[in-house]
């Protein structure tokens, strides 16, 4: 009697798939170099927000003037330019402040001050 044995496998069957690890494989490595770049974008966005808003929080123990001025500061990740505004508001007693960071964040930090 004459048994056919297979031992091993087919060469479509290794393309079959070392085609589908291929795929598989790929779409992992851009899935989490995709994932590693946003998490950096987004951190640092955090990190320039917390930045501004402690720089902000100095206008609520020192003494400053109405009036508008450019700053720059140097930071760890850079230098940060931007713009400072004080309004007044209805409240008599009260500015606003609000900072506009220049090419680095789109949105205006907001924060309020009592007159002394």
């Amino acid at each position: 009697m004459n048994k056919d044995k297979h031992n091993g496998f087919t060469i479509i069957e290794v393309i079959v798939s070392i085609t589908f690890f291929s795929i598989i494989a790929s779409s992992i490595y851009l899935m989490s170099s995709f994932l590693i770049s946003s998490n950096k974008v987004i951190t640092e966005k955090y990190i320039s927000e917390i930045f501004y808003r402690s720089y902000m929080e100095k206008f609520k123990i020192t003494k400053f003037s109405t009036n508008n001025f450019n700053d720059n500061v140097y930071s760890f990740d850079g230098k940060k330019n931007f713009n400072i505004i004080i309004k007044k508001t209805p409240n008599p007693n009260i500015f606003s402040i609000n900072l506009i960071p220049k090419n680095q964040m789109s949105k205006t930090l907001v924060t309020y001050r009592r007159k002394f």
